[in-house]
């Protein structure tokens, strides 16, 4: 796209014919790339756009954006990248969203009398940010049509790695059910919370993570849940026997008489190691440990969180079935978590619709194997098969490793600085 076409051009052509044949210029040329971007969707897996609503967690409520100048180019993007009004989540290779998303722009900017040609500029400014970003991480080839890209790829010895492969043999055989962005509904127990790759660079412990949802309640606007693949090197040794014998010795406030349980049905289990749930932590360890398990009808007081997972009670019952279990060469079908992650569910209700998390809801086998399954010490695996099974193969294998992570997460940070620029403006106009 050019605004500074040859002066030949110019003086040759009425003034409303050569707009006319600048548009259609640039109508071209953008479908191009939107071709481009329809045939390898992790071209544009790093768009971001501009969301209208944002939620405030200083005064805890939701508040509106104001519009760009071109709202209908976010509009455009949102369409041809999942539905998520911030961030991508583009789709297989070979559905023409994104073409069909161009299209619709240019009928409606048409159909209402707005000049095209900004908005063309615009559209293709955005598109090639993301594309550029993904030459630079090595997952897109810069094709003979493509201009130069404005960001050089690190060619850099220590960043030199092929593109990561799929094995078809780790696709999983169950599915998730994906709730998209665009078409939302309300979070509910035994939901799944899958991690954009780009939305948690900024907080580690959420980053490729997959959380199942463990509480709702409308009453309290609030949400809980745990991340379900984040293993720590902390074992249940050292939560319940490595401490001070005083500590080891009396009851925890709630009654919990931890040195029976250690010295009793614990004692198999102890070298079983705690995964990290979320950030919510307190001091008690009746309030810090969660434990999920697949004996439900055994363990008294268990609550079921979806179909044969369930969600704590008594811990004794639940650690000698476990081991009943082992003994019998089957698996534990027990995890232990420290801490959880909490919302406000308009706050999830605006982060769902940014797309920071993918909404998925899982089939009986598909939950199991995602809390109990063999790669429980393998963080990315078990988000990528979680990716996959929702039916988002391109952000299952966006790249992520540690030459390029802060190059992507300046990227996303500048996008968020931008942002709260434009409201201030708006905002002080």
């Amino acid at each position: 796209l050019t605004t500074n076409p040859p002066a030949s051009m110019v003086s040759s052509l009425p003034a409303g014919l050569f707009v006319t044949a600048l548009e259609r210029s640039a109508y071209r040329s953008l479908i191009r790339v939107g071709r481009s971007c329809d045939r390898e969707p992790l071209r544009i897996a790093a768009l971001l756009g501009r969301p209208p609503r944002l939620y405030n967690p200083e005064t805890k409520k939701v508040v509106a954006v104001p519009s760009a100048e071109w709202p209908y180019v976010d509009d455009a993007l949102r369409q041809a990248s999942g539905g998520a009004t911030e961030y991508a989540h583009p789709g297989a290779a070979g559905q023409g969203v994104v073409v069909r998303a161009l299209r619709q722009h240019r009928l409606t900017t048409e159909s209402i009398g707005l000049p095209y040609l900004p908005q063309a500029v615009e559209l293709k400014d955005r598109l090639e940010a993301a594309r550029e970003l993904a030459i630079r991480a090595g997952v897109s080839k810069l094709l003979w049509s493509d201009p130069a890209p404005h960001i050089p790829r690190d060619t850099s010895e220590s960043d030199q790695h092929e593109p990561e492969r799929w094995d078809e043999k780790d696709t999983p055989s169950w599915q998730l059910l994906r709730m998209p962005p665009d078409e939302p509904q309300p979070v509910r127990v035994g939901d799944l919370l899958i991690t954009h790759p780009l939305s948690g660079l900024s907080q580690p412990l959420f980053d490729q993570g997959v959380l199942l949802v463990l509480r709702v309640n409308t009453e309290t606007d609030t949400a809980q849940g745990v991340i379900i693949n984040k293993e720590t090197d902390v074992t249940m040794s050292q939560l319940l026997v490595e401490k001070p014998t005083q500590l080891l010795s009396r009851e925890d406030s709630a009654g919990t008489n931890w040195n029976q349980l250690a010295f009793g049905p614990m004692q198999p289990l102890l070298d079983e190691h705690v995964f990290q749930g979320g950030p919510i932590l307190h001091k008690s360890l009746d309030d810090n440990l969660l434990f999920l398990h697949g004996h439900g009808a055994l363990v008294p007081g268990a609550v079921e969180i979806a179909d044969s997972v369930f969600l704590s009670g008594d811990l004794g019952t639940a650690a000698a079935s476990a081991h009943a279990n082992a003994l019998h060469g089957r698996p534990l079908e027990l995890r232990f978590f420290q801490g959880f992650a909490a919302w406000s569910l308009s706050q999830l209700e605006i982060e769902l619709e940014r797309g920071i998390w993918i909404h998925a809801r899982p089939c009986p086998d598909g939950l199991r194997a995602l809390c109990f399954g063999g790669a429980g010490s393998n963080a990315r695996k078990i988000w990528q098969s979680a990716m996959h099974a929702a039916g988002l193969p391109t952000l299952a294998m966006f790249p992520r490793r540690p030459t390029l992570d802060p190059g992507l997460k300046n990227y996303v940070e500048g996008h968020q600085r931008a942002r709260a620029v434009e409201v201030v403006r708006a905002q002080n106009r």
